[in-house]
């Protein structure tokens, strides 16, 4: 019976807060709208070159962290 009244507190609470502020959610959600419009989208074709772009350098860095990492155990392994 209490987690109901509690229940049924916060959402009276929630409820009066949205409907207090739907003002300004509606001004938020035509800013939001307008900003958008503005925005310079990329074209398929930059998504896609910039995206092999990323794959190929992450293979690249993580060959070249794979070597460090070997000649580093080797070093680290003749020492000890």
């Amino acid at each position: 019976m209490v987690k109901l009244i509690v229940f049924v507190v916060f959402t009276g609470i929630a409820t009066y807060l949205v409907l207090k502020n739907l003002g300004k959610l509606r001004q938020f959600s035509s800013e939001v709208s307008l900003e958008m419009s503005k925005v310079t989208w990329p074209t398929r074709e930059e998504i896609v070159n910039c995206t092999i772009l990323v794959c190929v350098t992450t293979v690249i860095l993580t060959i070249i962290t794979g070597l460090i990492d070997m000649v580093y155990t080797r070093l680290v392994g003749l020492i000890f």
